[in-house]
């Protein structure tokens, strides 16, 4: 039997399909049915429209990162999609670059 306490799928659903469209803040903090995740990183990058955060429950200590879906009224959000289905890989790595050039 696992010993360690893991986030429930159910929570993970929630943070994606919800709290992932709601414009956090580094350590904004987040409660999903009772149990509470802080915001460690965010990503809104309009430019390339792959926008993502990164929580840690508070319980687990687990890291979570949560992509934010497309949104269609964004052409930003449809260039990327485009970009990835066509395999380029420039979008990441420049993502990758600059967050280490910080």
């Amino acid at each position: 039997m696992n010993a360690y306490k893991i986030t429930p799928d159910e929570h993970l659903v929630e943070l994606a399909g919800y709290h992932a469209y709601l414009d956090y803040q580094i350590t904004d903090e987040i409660v999903v049915s009772g149990e509470t995740y802080t915001e460690v990183n965010v990503n809104y990058d309009s430019f390339h429209g792959l926008d993502a955060l990164t929580v840690q429950n508070i319980s687990t200590k687990e890291y979570t990162v949560i992509y934010v879906g497309t949104n269609a009224d964004q052409t930003e959000d449809l260039v990327t999609d485009f970009d990835l289905l066509t395999g380029l890989k420039h979008i990441c790595r420049s993502m990758f670059i600059n967050k280490n050039n910080k």
